[in-house]
C-alpha cells in the first residue's frame, strides 16, 4: 500500500510540457476514426423528420449541417497542415509522419520472409474525398523534407499508389487533378506553381505597391526612350546602313549633336547630315525627311563628322506645330499591369480600416487619368470576392457602396464586370459551397444602392441559364438567394420595394408560376 502511495504521489506531480501536450491533442485529433460520426447521425435524423417540415425549415436544417460538414472539413485538413509543419520544425520523427501518411494511404507496413520491409493495401482501403485531400496537402506541406534517399523506398512506393489513383476513373476529377498537381511539383523539387499568398500588414503593402509602380515607371521610361533614340534626330539616323554602322562602332561615342542611330539632340529632319555635304541625289520631303533612293546610303562620313556650331545654330528646315500641351488636371493613364496591381491595393488598404474612406477617394481620383479604370477596379475585386474570407468579402462590398456613393464609379461600371460570377456560378459552388449566399449579398447590396437593378439581374441570369447545365436551376437560385440575403441584411421592406415592381422581368425569367411561388414564400 506505501509503495502504491509513493507511485500516485509520483504521478501526481509530474510535469506535462506544452510541447507534450501539443503533441499528444494532435495524436488524439488524428486517429480519431470517424469525425463525420456525429453529423452522419444528425443528417439521418433529418433524413427521417424531413416530411414534417416546412420548406423553409428544410432549407435552414440543409444549410447548417452543409455549413457544419465544411467546418469539421477545414478542422481536419488544418489538423493534417499542423502536424506536417511540426515535422518541419523537427518537433516530430519521420517515423510518426510515415505513420501519418500511411494510415491516410490505407497502407500497412509488413516484413517479408527475407527481412525486407514493405508495404500492403489493409482490407478496408476504401477512401472518401477528404482522405485524398488530406493526403495531398501532409505531402504538399512535408514532401520537400521527407523525400530524400534514405525514404527512397517509401516514397516509391506512395507514389506508385497514387499513380493509380490518377488513373481511377472512379474518382471525381478534382481528386485526380489535385494528385497530377501533386507529382508535378515533386518532380519539380517540391517547388509550387504558384506562390503562396500570405497575409501582410498595410506597410508591407504599401512597399510592394510602391515597388511595383516604381518598376512600371523605370520599364515606361526605358521603353521611350528607346523608342525616341530610334528616331534620332530624324531622317538623317535612318539614312545611314546597318554596315556603316558597324564600321564606326567607335566612333559613335565622338557625336554630340548627331541626329544618327542613337542620336539624342538631333534637330528637324536631316539632322543627322548637319556636319557633312549632302550628295546631289539626295533631297528631302515635304517633312524635312531626307529621301535616299534605292541602293543609296549616307556616307559614314556625314556620319562620324560632328556639326559645326554655325550648322547647330541655324533654325529648323520647316517650322512645327507646337505640340499639344498635357491636360494637367487629370493624372496621367496608367498601363493595364499598373492598374490591375492598384485595383489589388486598392482592396487590401481598404481592408485594414473600413473607416477611412477618404483615402479610398485619393487613390481612386488617381486612376481619373486612366480609360475604363472603374470597369477593372470592379472586375478585379469581384473575382478576388468569391475566394475570399469574410473580412475580405466585406471590405470588398463596402469598397464598392463607398466609391458609388462618392460618384466615383457609375452604373456602366458594373454593367459587365460582375457577368464572370454570375454566368459561372455553377462551376464556383463546387469550389465555395457558398458561393450563392456570397453572390446573392453582393447583388442585393447592389440593387439597394441603385448600382443595379432588377432588369440587370434579369439579363445576367439569362446569360447564365444559356450556359449552365439545366439541373442545376441557376436563375431561381440566384433570385432567391438574392432576396434571403436582402432581407437579411436591409429587412423585408427592402425586398418588397427592390422586387415588387418587377413582376413581368422576373416572370419572363422563371415563368409566372414560379415567381408566384418564390414571392410568396417565407423567405
Amino acid at each position: 500500500v506505501r509503495s502504491r502511495k509513493w507511485e500516485c504521489k509520483s504521478d501526481g506531480v509530474k510535469q506535462n510540457s506544452f510541447k507534450r501536450s501539443l503533441l499528444n491533442k494532435c495524436e488524439d485529433e488524428f486517429n480519431k476514426q470517424d469525425i463525420y460520426v456525429d453529423l452522419k447521425k444528425e443528417k439521418k435524423e433529418y433524413e427521417q423528420s424531413k416530411s414534417s417540415l416546412s420548406k423553409a425549415e428544410q432549407k435552414e436544417q440543409e444549410d447548417e449541417l452543409k455549413f457544419r460538414n465544411i467546418k469539421i472539413k477545414k478542422q481536419m485538413l488544418g489538423n493534417i497542415k499542423f502536424i506536417g509543419e511540426l515535422y518541419k520544425k523537427e518537433m516530430l520523427r519521420e517515423k510518426i509522419m510515415r505513420y501519418c501518411v500511411t494510415s491516410l494511404m490505407k497502407l500497412k507496413e509488413v516484413t517479408t520472409d527475407s527481412g525486407y520491409v514493405d508495404f500492403k493495401n489493409v482490407e478496408d482501403d476504401e477512401m472518401d474525398d477528404e482522405d485524398h485531400e488530406a493526403l495531398v496537402n501532409l505531402f504538399t506541406t512535408i514532401g520537400k523534407k521527407i523525400d530524400k534517399p534514405g525514404a527512397r523506398d517509401f516514397m516509391r512506393v506512395c507514389f506508385k499508389k497514387i499513380d493509380t489513383f490518377i488513373r481511377d476513373q472512379r474518382l471525381s476529377s478534382r481528386t485526380r487533378f489535385m494528385y497530377q498537381d501533386l507529382v508535378d511539383v515533386r518532380a519539380h523539387n517540391w517547388k509550387p506553381r504558384r506562390k503562396e499568398e500570405k497575409a501582410k500588414t498595410l506597410d508591407e503593402i504599401r512597399q510592394d505597391a510602391a515597388r511595383e509602380e516604381a518598376q512600371q515607371a523605370q520599364q515606361s521610361a526605358q521603353g521611350g526612350n528607346y523608342r525616341n533614340d530610334n528616331r534620332g534626330g530624324g531622317g538623317g539616323g535612318r539614312g545611314s546602313s546597318r554596315d556603316d554602322h558597324r564600321r564606326d562602332d567607335h566612333r559613335r561615342d565622338d557625336r554630340h549633336g548627331g541626329g544618327g542611330y542613337g542620336g539624342h539632340t538631333g534637330g528637324g529632319g536631316g539632322g543627322g547630315h548637319s556636319g557633312g555635304g549632302r550628295p546631289k541625289s539626295q533631297k528631302k520631303s515635304d517633312d524635312g525627311f531626307t529621301v535616299v533612293g534605292r541602293g543609296m546610303a549616307v556616307t559614314p562620313t556625314a556620319i562620324a563628322k560632328p556639326p559645326s556650331k554655325k550648322k547647330a545654330a541655324a533654325p529648323a528646315a520647316a517650322p512645327k506645330s507646337p505640340a499639344p500641351k498635357p491636360d494637367k488636371s487629370k493624372p496621367a493613364p496608367f498601363t493595364k499591369e499598373k492598374l490591375e496591381l492598384r485595383a489589388n491595393n486598392l482592396r487590401m488598404e481598404f481592408m485594414g480600416d473600413l473607416t477611412n474612406v477618404d483615402e479610398l477617394l485619393l487613390s481612386m481620383d488617381e486612376l481619373s487619368g486612366t480609360p475604363d479604370a472603374g470597369i477593372t477596379v470592379v472586375k478585379i475585386n469581384a473575382e478576388k470576392y468569391l475566394e475570399a474570407k469574410e473580412k475580405e468579402r466585406d471590405a470588398v462590398i463596402a469598397m464598392f457602396v463607398a466609391l458609388f456613393k462618392k460618384k466615383r464609379l457609375k452604373k456602366s461600371d458594373f454593367d459587365d464586370s460582375l457577368t464572370d460570377i454570375i454566368s459561372f456560378i455553377d462551376s464556383f459552388v463546387c469550389d465555395v459551397p457558398h458561393a450563392l449566399d456570397y453572390v446573392g449579398e453582393l447583388i442585393g447590396t447592389l440593387l439597394q444602392i441603385k448600382a443595379v437593378n432588377i432588369a440587370w439581374l434579369c439579363h445576367q441570369c439569362k446569360e447564365h441559364k444559356a450556359i449552365a447545365p439545366p439541373a442545376f436551376n441557376g436563375p431561381e437560385k440566384i433570385v432567391r438567394h438574392t432576396m434571403q440575403e436582402v432581407k437579411k441584411k436591409f429587412g423585408n421592406d427592402t425586398v418588397a420595394d427592390l422586387f415588387g415592381g418587377s413582376d413581368k422581368e422576373l416572370s419572363d425569367l422563371l415563368g409566372a408560376e414560379k415567381w408566384t411561388e418564390i414571392k410568396s414564400a417565407p423567405l
